[in-house]
């Protein structure tokens, strides 16, 4: 009988790899549908507070504490 992973058998997370439960249905987990829906409302959060306060403090860095890190961090967003 062939194995159930295309992992090699040795390995410790083949059997996480390999569980028909892991790959289930989307609806299967009641939480789930917690992380759809905070998706967008955590992005509504991200561009509507967290953008905009560190466009105030790159402007200000001097007075709100702005470092490099910071500036390299935001830098990154996509």
């Amino acid at each position: 009988m062939p194995p159930t992973s295309i992992y090699n058998i040795l390995d410790s997370t083949a059997l996480v790899y390999s569980d028909p439960a892991a790959g289930s249905a989307v609806n299967d987990h009641p939480l789930r549908w917690i992380g759809f829906i905070s998706h967008p409302i955590g992005h509504g959060f991200d561009y509507g507070l967290n953008r905009p306060a560190y466009k105030l403090g790159g402007s200000i860095p001097y007075l709100f504490g702005y470092t490099a890190e910071d500036n390299m961090l935001d830098a990154q967003r996509r």
